[in-house]
């Protein structure tokens, strides 16, 4: 080290520090401000995808259970059958859920 020293280049050693510190804090945060920006878009891409992948069979899923419950409910406080039911209201929508497993199924693959 003492050769180093002894040579007079006429440097001036403070200002390489302050350039260098200058540098390597602009590096660093380069580096810091890309690894956080990347976690926060893979987070929103998981969360996008998440949405895109169940939102359209949500509803559909709320909606059969909501008219499985109502056909219950019209069952118990009528005291029919569940196939009287089914018979009566066959064609009206609003009362009669996807009954069987299969159909409900394709419902849920078409979207």
């Amino acid at each position: 080290m003492n050769w180093f020293l002894g040579l007079n280049w006429g440097i001036q050693w403070g200002t390489v520090f302050t350039v260098l510190g200058t540098l390597t804090a602009a590096f660093l945060g380069q580096v810091f401000s890309h690894r956080y920006s990347q976690k926060r878009e893979e987070l929103k891409l998981k969360k996008e995808s998440f949405q895109n992948l169940y939102s359209p069979v949500v509803f559909k899923v709320i909606k059969y259970l909501e008219l499985e419950c109502n056909k219950h409910n019209h069952i118990a406080l009528t005291n029919i059958s569940e196939l009287e039911y089914d018979e009566k209201n066959q064609d009206n929508e609003a009362f009669t859920p996807v009954c069987n497993s299969m159909s409900f199924l394709r419902l849920l693959v078409r979207t």
